[in-house]
């Protein structure tokens, strides 16, 4: 059966799995997914061990393809939030790291896809376009890995299933990326991590699916009350970035149900996906088991679930002196970086200065040199104004990279306009631009500077001298689009309340 169009197009709200449970550490400590941790409010430690663990995407995904199996309509897909890596248990009790692709092995990126739909393979330049169609590919599991490139999502066919875990940040104030899913596709199942935040976001969820699914107004006042729960949240991110918890043993299943927008049986579901699993010989659907009252009793015994500990649980103790250990010596690492990059800053700086490159400031130099080619421009209200077109020469630890950026307000076109002068770009450089890298220099990075900075100065000299010759254009479409944004945009004053 196509779950999406045996449901009535007038959805009463989402439906949701939740998956979670008890879990061990590779630090020994057992805890469990569903209990909230004592001064982990965002819930960074538990999003971040069940994103990160290829346990739970094997137990997630048990469910996920019995769903995909019986949608009987031809290129059933899962949209998937999922990171780049996952940690492999070992049998010793340490985890090694591995690809998504290893736990999810037909899956595909939906942004290399776009970069190589849109940009190349066809011996023109496509018109990039900001929207990303997930049916360019037929792949079984479709990633998407930023929540807020969720918007920009388009397809044909919709997806069955959403489902994966993140220990990114999401929109808490717009519900990207859940509300951009349910906004276009309400059908589509969720198979997610289970979280205290998880849970009560999910609330908010089926909230507002209950009160239209409107969409988020862009140019509404910031209240003084999101401003501080924003600035709890990226206080909070900061204080658990050095905690790396890798899930070495799980006890997972599904959790949590609510069915179209009311409250089901996690034990019914988790007792029928194990029948279905168990029983191929007989030809009844997951839905119709977890649905079926006759069925149920008939053909299920459900284990009750234990209910998730209310109350807090400590820190657990071995994982935060790991991570204490893990900031120190990243704080050693820094120290050594910032004594190399003022090194290389002032091997470079005197050749750039007088070319009328600048640094951005104080941390950005043996880190970033900008070289403007167009007036600053002040694209959102937080952040200071920048040039609306430049060239930006990035250090990283092994390589320089030369790009063509534009102030962040989502102009799109650059990667059309080097493509069009990548011939010659070529005969400069030595290679074609990607997007809007123009090229890279190896051997020139803060902990491997072995190039030689003069000539690779002059390089730059002559891209920027060539693309000087037609730049006043593509300034001119860069102006033009900044003048839409904001007009649709307008600066706004915070809202003190």
């Amino acid at each position: 059966m196509h779950w999406n169009s045996a449901m009535s197009e007038q959805v009463k709200g989402p439906t949701v799995v939740l998956v979670g449970g008890a879990i061990t550490l590779d630090s020994g400590e057992r805890i469990d997914s569903r209990q909230p941790l004592a001064d982990d409010k965002w819930d960074f430690i538990l999003r971040s061990a069940l994103a990160g663990s290829e346990l739970w995407w094997e137990a997630a995904r048990k469910l996920v393809d019995v769903i995909l199996d019986e949608d009987q309509t031809d290129g059933a897909w899962a949209l998937t939030w999922a990171p780049k890596t996952l940690w492999q248990p070992k049998a010793d009790g340490s985890a090694k790291r591995i690809r998504i692709r290893a736990a999810l092995q037909k899956c595909v990126s939906l942004m290399d896809l776009r970069y190589q739909i849109e940009i190349g393979g066809y011996g023109k330049v496509v018109p990039r376009q900001v929207k990303i169609n997930a049916s360019k590919t037929t792949a079984r599991y479709r990633v998407l890995e930023h929540p807020f490139r969720y918007e920009h999502l388009v397809a044909s066919r919709p997806p069955t299933v959403f489902f994966g875990a993140h220990p990114t940040a999401w929109d808490q104030e717009g519900l990207s990326p859940f509300g951009d899913v349910l906004r276009k596709w309400p059908n589509t199942v969720f198979v997610l991590a289970h979280t205290p935040l998880m849970e009560a976001t999910i609330a908010r969820v089926q909230s507002w699916f209950s009160n239209g699914r409107k969409p988020r107004n862009r140019n509404s006042n910031v209240s003084r009350r999101q401003e501080k729960a924003d600035e709890e949240f990226f206080a909070s991110m900061k204080d658990f970035s050095h905690h790396r918890p890798m899930v070495v043993d799980a006890d997972f299943s599904l959790t949590y149900f609510l069915d179209s927008g009311s409250p089901g049986s996690a034990a019914d579901l988790d007792a029928a996906l194990t029948f279905v699993l168990s029983r191929y010989d007989l030809n009844i659907g997951l839905w119709d088991l977890a649905r079926d009252p006759g069925l149920r009793e008939s053909l299920l015994s459900p284990e009750e679930l234990e209910s998730a500990p209310s109350h807090q649980a400590s820190m657990p103790v071995k994982l935060s002196a790991i991570a204490t250990e893990a900031k120190l010596a990243w704080e050693k690492q820094r120290r050594s970086e910032r004594v190399a990059r003022r090194q290389l800053h002032n091997s470079v700086w005197p050749l750039l200065k007088d070319r009328e490159w600048r640094t951005l400031n104080r941390k950005s130099e043996g880190r970033t040199y900008v070289l403007p080619k167009g007036k600053p421009v002040k694209w959102a209200d937080i952040y200071d104004p920048s040039p609306i077109l430049y060239f930006a020469l990035d250090v990283t630890m092994q390589q320089a990279v030369l790009r063509l950026k534009a102030a962040p307000f989502g102009f799109e076109g650059i990667p059309e306009y080097l493509h069009e002068h990548g011939d010659g770009l070529r005969r400069i450089t030595g290679e074609r631009p990607t997007e809007m890298v123009i090229c890279r220099f190896q051997d020139h990075g803060w902990k491997r500077e072995l190039g030689d900075w003069d000539q690779t100065v002059q390089v730059v000299d002559a891209v920027v001298k060539f693309l000087d010759l037609t730049i006043s254009t593509l300034r001119s479409k860069a102006e033009e689009q900044f003048a839409d944004f904001r007009s649709k945009n307008p600066p706004r004053e915070t809202t003190r309340s």
